[in-house]
């Protein structure tokens, strides 16, 4: 049925994915970990230039992602519990949509600061899923996601003037922009 619907499909134009149905993460389970650093010169009003050795790491395609469950299923919540191969444990929560079979929020996948812990770690990640109703479970199941480790990327040299003062103090919210602003190679 599936190879007449995908000729089909194909004879009028149309696209078939198989992928698209899968149960995971929006935009698949292979991602990419990049650790990314260079150097930035800050300036703000009334002090001299401080510079920052900026170091992050990037996570491809995306570091924050919505699951996308299985269909026709009605549930309000998603659970996922993530055990990385590193044998460390992560679980998260989301509000979960029945009319698009995805989770309401984006799942952060790699950021790490003072208030986010990433659900994501290197290697293969086996992540079990909870769907719930009203919090009784209605169906769960598992798959796994892999995150590959890249060379290291040095980011070009940058000089900005800041009208923040704190820019000059701390360098996480420079740093970030500095990121995003910036091609690593």
């Amino acid at each position: 049925m599936r190879s007449l619907f995908a000729l089909f499909s194909l004879s009028c134009g149309l696209t078939y994915s198989q992928g698209s149905m899968a149960i995971g993460f929006a935009s698949g389970s292979d991602f990419r970990a990049t650790a990314v650093s260079g150097q930035l010169t800050v300036t703000c009003p009334g002090s001299a230039p401080v510079i920052f050795t900026c170091r992050s790491s990037k996570l491809e395609p995306l570091e924050y992602d919505f699951f996308l469950g299985p269909q026709g299923v009605q549930a309000d919540k998603v659970v996922l519990s993530v055990l990385r191969q590193d044998s460390s444990q992560r679980t998260k929560d989301s509000s979960y949509n029945n009319r698009t079979g995805r989770s309401e929020e984006r799942f952060n996948l790699w950021v790490a600061s003072l208030f986010q812990r990433p659900l994501l770690a290197d290697g293969v990640n086996q992540v079990h899923y909870k769907l719930t109703l009203k919090n009784q479970t209605v169906t769960e199941g598992d798959f796994s996601v892999r995150v590959s480790r890249q060379p290291a990327r040095s980011c070009k040299p940058k000089t900005v003037t800041s009208a923040d003062p704190n820019d000059c103090v701390n360098e996480f919210n420079i740093c970030g922009r500095y990121f995003e602003e910036t091609t690593c190679q």
